[in-house]
């Protein structure tokens, strides 16, 4: 009886891939645990039912803040173990992935270890109690036929400051963003500048000695002087000028008031010498009215005498009246 041509060919397919099967299942027949290990091309497969003592020889990563991690693996061995690395813990948040390593030889080898501090986590760990984050680098070989962990932490201040250090090395290399895009870095700025409670700017009494960090008129702090150096360019050199100007004033207008002051003075000794000399005048008046009045009263009996005409008779009436009485 003959098959259908579908039918035919659909035995021909399955007969075709049992044998791809059964080629492949060849060379895992009898294994335990195996691994592929790929360069630039597949190589043979590596049993291996070894401990993590007979395949690493020493493992070195700081406690705390490291930046790397040291591996070397055993002369004990003939394959090149591919090491895989994880983190548990708080210190996953903050972790870039840690790339796989392939021990060739027994040499050491150093993997590199990269922070990613992110702007919400920074306000997080502004707000947090704890200077540190804590957790685990896990250190695996084939899928977890073994898994070495180590303890590490990282410092508050180190986050932060490689979360700077990265802003900073944008910065300088050359990197900036188009002026249509500022209204985002302002709304960024804003954003984190809200977390904080700020001082407002008050008039600086008297002119400060160190005039590098803050405008000359107004105290402020370094951070507010720092973020108005960069979104207003020459605003603190103008407000410097304006107070410059306005000191000077202030100076002329002093000079002013001393002189006020001594024209004051000399204004108040004229008036005492005015008073003075009024007094004076005054003496006087009194004096030559007083001597007018005086020769008036003298001179007025001389001036009735010679009007009077009996005055005569009345002086001479006693001298006719003593000659009867010298006759007696």
């Amino acid at each position: 009886m003959k098959l259908p041509q579908d039918l035919s060919s659909l035995f021909k397919t399955i007969g075709l891939l049992l044998i791809i099967l059964s080629a492949v299942a060849i060379p895992f027949s009898g294994s335990g645990s195996n691994s592929w290990f790929t360069g630039n091309t597949i190589s043979s497969a590596v049993v291996c039912t070894t401990s993590f003592d007979e395949v690493i020889d020493s493992v070195s990563i700081a406690e705390l803040n490291p930046e790397f991690i040291e591996i070397k693996k055993t002369d004990r061995i003939d394959f090149s173990p591919v090491i895989f690395f994880s983190a548990d813990g708080e210190i996953s948040d903050f972790l870039l992935h840690i790339n796989p390593v392939r021990l060739d030889t027994d040499r050491k080898y150093t993997v590199k270890i990269s922070v990613d501090t992110k702007p919400e986590q920074i306000i997080r760990l502004l707000n947090s109690d704890q200077n540190f984050v804590t957790g685990k680098i896990n250190i695996k070989y084939l899928n977890e036929f073994f898994d070495e962990q180590h303890e590490l932490k990282f410092s508050k201040q180190y986050l932060i400051d490689r979360f700077l250090l990265k802003l900073q090395d944008a910065s300088n290399n050359g990197i900036r963003v188009d002026s249509s895009s500022r209204h985002i870095l302002s709304k960024a700025i804003a954003c984190m500048a809200g977390y904080a409670d700020w001082e407002r700017p008050r008039l600086a009494e008297g002119i400060p000695q160190d005039t590098s960090r803050s405008a000359l008129g107004l105290k402020m702090s370094r951070e507010q002087d720092e973020i108005i150096s960069i979104v207003a360019p020459g605003l603190k050199e103008d407000i410097n000028s304006l107070c410059n100007t306005n000191n000077r004033l202030i100076g002329m207008l002093k000079g002013m008031q001393e002189e006020v002051s001594q024209l004051k003075a000399q204004n108040r000794h004229l008036e005492g010498e005015i008073r003075k000399t009024a007094e004076v005048i005054e003496v006087n008046n009194n004096a030559e009215n007083n001597i007018g009045k005086t020769e008036g009263s003298i001179s007025e009996p001389e001036d009735g005498s010679e009007n009077n005409p009996n005055s005569s008779s009345t002086v001479d009436k006693p001298e006719e009246a003593s000659e009867p009485t010298s006759m007696e």
